[in-house]
């Protein structure tokens, strides 16, 4: 069992990437979710949606009794939040490259600055403020993508 929940906790183990595990966990969410676009063909609002809600449930199960495990609060390995973050991010993506790009870039950005009331979210016990502060995040990273998107038609090209 402890397998399983270190293995879903951290990503796969992208979480234990020596440099930035958040960024490498997100990067390695992205490219699950433009695999998994381009194998099934569908549009980045589904699979950005249905994602976050598998990886939210993923990090429920898991990050708050791996980090139990291994008697950190909210330990820097454990990325599976990081997949729901970037994935509500995605949902609002056109699925452009630079689309993409800025949801990457957008999503990290508030995952790192945690803006209100992010950083007040994380402050809940266990998983609860493990998950919740990136996926606040991720909306913050989508409506800023949107945003632009909109006023910036070349984005969605």
């Amino acid at each position: 069992m402890r397998f399983l929940r270190e293995l879903t906790a951290t990503g796969f183990y992208t979480g234990y990437f020596p440099v930035a595990p958040g960024t490498a966990g997100s990067w390695a969410a992205l490219c699950l979710l433009i695999f998994t676009v381009r194998v099934t063909g569908v549009s980045w609002v589904v699979a950005g949606c249905l994602a976050a809600v598998l990886f939210s449930i993923l990090t429920l199960i898991s990050s708050g009794g791996f980090a139990e495990e291994i008697g950190q609060e909210d330990p820097g390995c454990v990325v599976m939040d990081e997949f729901a973050g970037i994935a509500v991010t995605l949902a609002f993506s056109s699925g452009t490259l630079y689309s993409l790009a800025l949801a990457f870039l957008f999503f990290r950005f508030f995952d790192v600055v945690k803006p209100w009331p992010a950083n007040r979210l994380q402050d809940l016990p266990g998983a609860k403020g493990i998950l919740l502060d990136d996926l606040v995040a991720g909306l913050y990273g989508g409506i800023l993508l949107l945003l632009l998107q909109f006023f910036f038609p070349i984005l969605n090209t």
